[in-house]
């Protein structure tokens, strides 16, 4: 007779196992130690930041004049978040990856945490404002390039460092960190301010995205047209809206001209601005990746007209059925012409390379 085994034994090999019902991504560490659902839940472990990865920070902290009580711009933030190469995938995962990079600048470039070399007085109590110097010996380390966060942790284990004995052959001296005091937004508004631009610029991907779907499909409307009941379309897209769109076979689909030139169309097509308000592109490339994937889609675009001529002139009277190829290329865009910055057009010109060469 087998020995019984208690239920909270957690070594117990007879407790049903969870893997045959996970994702890959449950597996994939994706930032400081954490999996893709380990990052969403906020709960269990916790993120562990390598030396590499808190060495980054540190010295960006240093060279851009940011400190607990002098929080970083949002500009600062976005620029941290793109050099330690941050995951953007998922909203709670990428909030909880964000916060946990504000939660570190917090605790570590502090004067709690660089005694001495750091002091951060207030100036001003409403709104607080702080007066911060550094040690201009921690300036001159950090501008090393084989500087390490290694140094820093040195700095609790003895008072007598490397750092420390260059700031008192300094005769301790210390000058103003990031410019004259001014009021900023504290942490967690910062926080708040970075994913909005996130969000309203398009820059967080789905969590885990299936194979070659850039969109999430609905159910079909029985008031669109029969030749879409595959097509899949947003959430914001009123029953209204569907009944009325347009037909590939009919000429208005394919004239061209600047998506959402009418009122109606921008009604009916067009999802409504993002819901932190139009994004502000703080940084060249997203600019210039936004500007991409605008041409991308003039791409797509052409090549629905290309084949929709092709079919056109080659259907059977009567027959409104289109080769799979095209009827996949308008389920991709909802079945409309308009663009759509959500979308990733450039994505789906790479996995169609027959496009480019149809659109050329």
């Amino acid at each position: 007779m087998p020995k019984h085994r208690s239920n909270s034994d957690p070594d117990d090999p007879y407790l049903p196992s969870d893997d045959e019902d996970s994702d890959p991504e449950d597996f994939i560490i994706h930032w400081g130690g954490l999996t893709s659902s380990e990052a969403k839940s906020w709960r269990g472990k916790k993120i562990n930041l390598d030396l590499h990865t808190k060495t980054i920070i540190f010295k960006h902290a240093v060279s851009k004049g940011y400190s607990s009580k002098r929080p970083p711009t949002v500009h600062d933030l976005l620029d941290l978040i793109y050099t330690v190469q941050l995951p953007r995938q998922g909203l709670r995962a990428t909030k909880r990856f964000v916060k946990c990079l504000a939660s570190w600048i917090s605790s570590n470039i502090s004067q709690h945490n660089l005694v001495g070399l750091l002091f951060e007085e207030c100036v001003g109590i409403k709104p607080p404002v702080y007066r911060v110097c550094i040690s201009s010996a921690l300036l001159d380390a950090v501008q090393d390039p084989a500087f390490s966060y290694n140094f820093i942790l040195a700095l609790q284990r003895s008072s007598d460092c490397p750092i420390m004995q260059a700031h008192a052959r300094n005769n301790r001296s210390m000058q103003l960190f990031g410019g004259q005091p001014e009021p900023r937004p504290g942490m967690e508004q910062t926080v708040r301010d970075v994913m909005s631009h996130m969000v309203a610029s398009g820059q967080i991907a789905s969590p885990t995205p299936a194979t070659k779907a850039y969109h999430t499909p609905y159910p079909s409307h029985p008031g669109m047209p029969p030749m879409f009941h595959a097509a899949p379309y947003p959430p914001y897209t009123s029953a209204q809206a569907i009944s009325g769109m347009p037909n590939p076979l009919n000429p208005a689909f394919h004239q061209y001209g600047p998506p959402n030139t009418g009122m109606s169309n921008q009604q009916h097509s067009q999802p409504p601005g993002p819901i932190y308000g139009p994004p502000e592109y703080l940084y060249e490339k997203d600019r210039v990746n936004a500007s991409q994937n605008h041409i991308a889609y003039e791409k797509w675009l052409e090549y629905v007209k290309v084949k929709l001529e092709q079919h056109r002139s080659m259907r059977t009277p009567g027959s409104a059925v289109l080769p799979d190829d095209l009827q996949d290329a308008i389920n991709f865009n909802n079945g409309v012409r308009d663009f759509f910055p959500q979308h990733d057009y450039i994505g789906w010109l790479i996995d169609h390379p027959e496009a480019m060469a149809a659109a050329s």
